[in-house]
């Protein structure tokens, strides 16, 4: 699988490497039973700068065609079997079905129901963006509010 890999020294460039190694046991020591990941191996192909030993990089394994359309996942609500998502209009907003695609710890595909550069609502607006107990976690006067919206984009 190819990847880019983006140093922390030159952060202004990618790089192109490949995965070399998968390793062939899951391990779930992130504090959540659901959440597997697996060691993985990459080498970089020859670049013209030094690495060093500590060198830090952030690396993107590309895993296949991008989505079409894709949105922050805390902006897509499942109700029973189906998916929706609010978006953002001038007077208020509107709850449309989606049909969700792959997703990671950051984005969810939209396979149909959104088009780009409309905005989503990064939470549901019947419930007015908190959770039972979310008071816990509300950000104090001295913080900035967290975002409420984001737009819909290509990858």
């Amino acid at each position: 699988m190819p990847v880019l890999v983006t140093l922390e020294s030159i952060k202004d460039r990618t790089f192109p490497a490949k995965v070399t190694r998968i390793g062939a046991v899951a391990n779930s020591n992130w504090g959540n039973p659901e959440n597997k990941t697996f060691e993985i191996e990459i080498t970089m192909d020859p670049i013209e700068s030094e690495l060093r030993a500590g060198t830090t990089a952030k690396a993107e394994i590309q895993v296949g065609d991008g989505p079409d359309v894709a949105v922050p996942i805390q902006s897509v609500f499942g109700e029973g079997d189906a998916h929706y998502a609010f978006v953002a209009r001038e007077l208020g907003c509107e709850k449309r079905a989606v049909k969700i695609g792959k997703c990671n710890n950051h984005y969810v595909q939209v396979l149909e129901g959104l088009a780009e550069n409309e905005r989503v609502l990064l939470y549901d607006p019947r419930t007015d963006g908190t959770k039972a107990g979310a008071d816990e976690h509300a950000p104090s006067a001295s913080q900035p509010d967290p975002p409420t919206s984001a737009q819909v984009h290509q990858p």
